[in-house]
């Protein structure tokens, strides 16, 4: 037996994936497949998203009751980062993790990019990978060097109403063959003993061509007239006032106004209104209605956190009086000039006490780690100082170098002396220079060995 948490386990694919049987022993007990922890909205529903099986404190709490986690849709809301950790927590309680991908590129959002970020946190993580066709199993190893499983996508009807459904078309289809064999054997065929071709236009999804498909069936019925075309559609097809999809996302963001955990939060309301900006407009007084309702949720979080926030700067201001009044008291303290061991000393004391008092505004944390950084990289570079003038290595490569060219600086006087001797202008010259030049390398030898 093996206990599954599928993101999310209501879903046609997701429950196609289960073995069928009604008897022990024939695959149907082998499989426990955990229901949607619900989650409950403001007017009392449930649904399943944003699914709290991705969330790492929801694994922990209920880590007892599953083996797997298999992710298939409903990651849109988080971010990478946050994945990673849902997988690594996943790891750390030693649950496999499967992910199925679905799509390469989200219906729902016109940039591909977030998800692809999300895919590039989950995929190289998980220990086994699956997908729907041979072409995406080959984009997946293409980009992240995967081997995925391709289990293609199932029917979506259930079996018993498929069933039903063609037993009644066959007794239909001999009821009227049988009509028109006693009636009139060449009358032309009825409409419905035609082959169909069907559509189902779920949605005007982001990056899903309806017109081209439309466009694409019609081409086949004006060369087949022994094919009917058969198109449904949800109501935000057939209504340019109904922006379904913009309300899915008024839902989400109405979901987390509530939520403390601030970053994870806030980068999903990005990602939120990114959906709202890729979705286009509607009539203003539609568009209007839904934006309203998606910043009212918007508002409300940030509000929330901005408040938190504002109240710990407001607890944080004390703390960065303190370390000012430290940094005061240590300046003179770590002084490596008049000892390093002392200033090192000092240096860790004021570390103890930096830490121990705690943040500081949000605003100044980049200030006060300047500060302290100042002090640190003062007793660093007196110690690279201290080594590089202690050092046997180095000192002894000065020692040689500086021997080199004493010995050179004798020759040269020599050659300048000669050349005075014989009054010889152009050797004089070039002794010189040549004097001048070592000279000068020597100084700065010997300079460096006593730093």
């Amino acid at each position: 037996m093996i206990r599954v948490a599928s993101v999310p386990a209501d879903h046609p694919y997701v429950a196609h994936l289960s073995p069928t049987g009604e008897t022990p022993g024939d695959g149907c007990d082998e499989v426990i497949r955990l229901p949607d922890p619900p989650v409950i909205a403001d007017d009392g529903s449930t649904r399943w998203w944003p699914p709290r099986i991705l969330d790492p404190a929801w694994l922990r709490e209920h880590a007892g009751e599953f083996d797997v986690l298999h992710v298939h849709f409903g990651f849109e809301s988080f971010s990478p980062e946050h994945l990673r950790e849902v997988v690594d927590v996943a790891h750390e309680l030693g649950k496999g993790v499967v992910v199925t991908v679905h799509d390469l590129r989200n219906p729902h959002i016109k940039d591909p990019a977030a998800q692809l970020s999300r895919l590039d946190a989950l995929v190289p993580a998980a220990d086994a990978v699956i997908t729907l066709t041979q072409g995406a199993a080959d984009a997946i190893q293409a980009r992240w060097g995967r081997d995925a499983v391709v289990v293609r996508h199932p029917h979506i009807v259930p079996l018993d109403v498929m069933a039903t459904l063609l037993l009644d078309d066959t007794s239909s289809r001999t009821n009227r063959a049988d009509a028109r064999s006693s009636d009139d054997s060449t009358a032309a065929p009825a409409r419905n003993d035609r082959r169909r071709i069907g559509l189902h236009l779920k949605s005007l999804r982001t990056n899903v061509d309806a017109a081209g498909a439309l466009d694409a069936l019609a081409l086949v019925a004006d060369e087949r007239p022994d094919v009917e075309i058969v198109v449904t559609m949800h109501r935000d097809v057939a209504d340019p006032t109904d922006r379904g999809h913009d309300a899915c996302v008024v839902e989400r963001a109405e979901a987390l106004k509530d939520s403390t955990d601030w970053g994870h939060t806030a980068r999903a309301y990005r990602d939120l209104m990114t959906e709202w900006k890729a979705a286009g407009r509607a009539p203003r007084e539609v568009d209007d209605a839904l934006w309203e309702q998606f910043r009212a949720a918007q508002d409300r979080f940030f509000d929330a956190r901005n408040a938190v926030n504002d109240e710990r700067d407001r607890e944080f201001a004390e703390n960065a009086k303190a370390k000012d009044a430290l940094l005061a008291e240590y300046d003179s303290l770590i002084d490596p000039s008049q000892s390093m061991d002392k200033a090192k000393a000092k240096l860790r004391e004021l570390q103890e006490k930096w830490e121990e008092i705690g943040f500081v505004p949000r605003k100044q944390v980049r200030e006060y780690e300047s500060k302290i950084e100042a002090l640190e990289q003062r007793v660093a570079d007196a110690e690279k100082s201290e080594w590089r003038r202690t050092d046997p290595e180095t000192k002894a490569r000065a020692e040689g170098l500086a021997g080199q060219l004493q010995d050179a600086i004798a020759g040269l006087e020599k050659d300048l002396a000669a050349a005075q001797a014989a009054g010889d202008a152009k050797k004089i010259a070039e002794a010189e220079a040549a004097l001048t030049a070592r000279r000068a390398w020597l100084e700065q030898v010997l300079r460096s060995a006593k730093a």
